[in-house]
């Protein structure tokens, strides 16, 4: 299930917005300044805020980013059905490789030329590469980047389980072949991105790591406290649980063995955390936390992070 390896592949960047206009702006900016991409690109922006609040970020931003921008309103207030009025809006235009990326996030110059790289000399399905965290000036101490993200070095051209829509290059096949291609159930609670790629791969696609594909996710003021952190655990390990529920066969033994081994971990180096400070403490809470998730998970609760309204 691989695309041809054909560098005039046409692609178009996918960017999901809400109420984040610094952000979105930012990120504009940052691809803005993408240079030697083979082929043509476009650039869809759907906002999520029923107002249309981002038209003027976007419409600021025709003039620098050098490829054609389309801007949609999905007034529904749900992740997956907002991603799935880019992916038709990017496979009704056309496009042959379509790119995820988060508003949150800053492309480096080379990022999407690196993807399609990858993508053209692998032939892979789907490549999706690091999310690099880049916390502010005034982040706490313990506020380490692994809290943040899971991103780790790998070798350009492994074989992953899985990606994640704040940075990917996804065949419009398999965008196509899939229904949604995002689940709307996953809409609020998080989770549509692990739900179609887990599907993906069952159909037989193939992921691979660009490792020098990387973006920068900025991480605020309002994720540096605990609350968030462990918040957006239990959201991680609910969702995880979840996501298998839907696909998987017997998925409910594996995924609650690996959250008892969690906890078991989490609480012993919570302990140890006695000697090695609040960054080890923090961490040790965070697996514990993720670990309660996805037992609530398999026992059938639902967590949705997304519910409430967020503002910038």
């Amino acid at each position: 299930m691989s695309v041809l390896r054909d560098s005039r592949l046409s692609a178009a960047v996918t960017v999901i917005t809400y109420l984040r206009p610094r952000g979105l702006g930012a990120l504009l900016n940052s691809l803005a300044a993408q240079r030697g991409s083979d082929g043509a690109v476009s650039l869809i922006v759907v906002d999520n805020d029923a107002a249309g609040s981002a038209r003027p970020v976007v419409e600021a931003a025709r003039s620098a980013v050098p490829w054609p921008i389309a801007y949609a309103v999905e007034p529904v207030r749900n992740i997956a059905l907002a991603r799935n009025r880019a992916v038709a809006l990017a496979l009704a235009g056309g496009a042959e490789l379509v790119a995820f990326i988060d508003d949150d996030d800053l492309a480096p110059p080379h990022w999407l030329h690196e993807l399609r790289r990858v993508q053209r000399e692998t032939g892979a399905d789907v490549v999706t590469g690091p999310v690099v965290p880049l916390l502010h000036r005034g982040a706490p101490g313990w506020a380490t980047p692994g809290l943040f993200t899971h991103s780790r070095s790998r070798s350009t051209g492994t074989v992953v389980a899985t990606a994640v829509t704040s940075n990917s290059l996804v065949s419009a096949g398999i965008l196509a072949a899939l229904d949604g291609p995002f689940d709307p159930e996953f809409g609020l609670a998080g989770g549509s991105d692990s739900h179609l790629f887990l599907r993906a791969t069952q159909r037989g696609a193939r992921i691979v790591w660009a490792n020098d594909a990387f973006v920068n996710e900025t991480i605020d003021a309002a994720r540096t406290n605990l609350r968030w952190v462990l918040q957006r655990a239990y959201r991680e390990g609910n969702c995880g649980a979840h996501v298998e529920r839907r696909v998987l066969r017997r998925w409910r033994t594996r995924r609650l063995a690996k959250a008892v081994a969690r906890l078991v971990l989490g609480v012993a180096a919570a302990a140890g955390a006695l000697v090695g400070g609040r960054q080890a403490l923090v961490s040790a809470l965070r697996q514990i936390v993720m670990a309660c998730g996805a037992i609530a998970g398999t026992a059938g609760h639902r967590y949705f992070e997304y519910r409430r309204p967020r503002g910038e």
